[in-house]
């Protein structure tokens, strides 16, 4: 079961791209070579859960990273989830086959 608060592959490269720099949505587009609409539902995601701060600059919105440590965040779950996997691949060809 995935928590709420896992964040998809699109959404945590949306999320490294804003920590970056802060951008606006025809940036991070470009950034991420991903449709602006695709980049824009992202965004809004990360800014109802309160990752992303977003400033109005006229007609544009710039978008930024609401705290440095969610991407350290992001890094130490990544690294948790990667020794996990490397567990269970370790012990997948101890398994004896049923039957």
């Amino acid at each position: 079961m995935r928590s709420a608060y896992f964040l998809p592959m699109p959404r945590e490269a949306t999320a490294a791209a804003v920590a970056e720099t802060p951008r606006k949505v025809s940036e991070l587009a470009e950034a991420l070579h991903a449709p602006q609409p695709t980049v824009s539902r992202h965004l809004k995601v990360l800014r109802e859960r309160g990752m992303v701060n977003a400033e109005r600059l006229g007609p544009a919105v710039r978008h930024s990273l609401a705290n440095a440590r969610l991407i350290e965040a992001l890094d130490l779950l990544r690294a948790v989830l990667a020794s996990q996997l490397r567990s269970q691949a370790a012990l997948a060809p101890t398994a004896e086959p049923s039957g």
